[in-house]
């Protein structure tokens, strides 16, 4: 199970190391905190680091739509 890091996760202030459910592992002051752990955990685990839960990638398409609205607006 790949481990996350979160923003805002429920009765959490700052930054979770998460499980891929969205589970919270333990709470961090901060993003670098967070990051560490999962780090860690995932070392220690034998898993992919997952990166941030929740956030979503720009597909092609939508860069191009967004840099063509940006374009437009300048």
């Amino acid at each position: 199970m790949p481990y996350y890091i979160k923003k805002g996760a429920p009765n959490c202030a700052g930054w979770a190391t998460v499980k891929s459910d969205g589970s919270v592992i333990t709470c961090h002051k901060t993003k670098t905190d967070a990051i560490n752990h999962m780090v860690a955990i995932s070392i220690s685990t034998g898993e992919k680091v997952g990166g941030e839960l929740g956030k979503k990638r720009e597909t092609a398409i939508e860069a191009f739509i967004r840099e063509a609205e940006e374009n437009n607006t300048q």
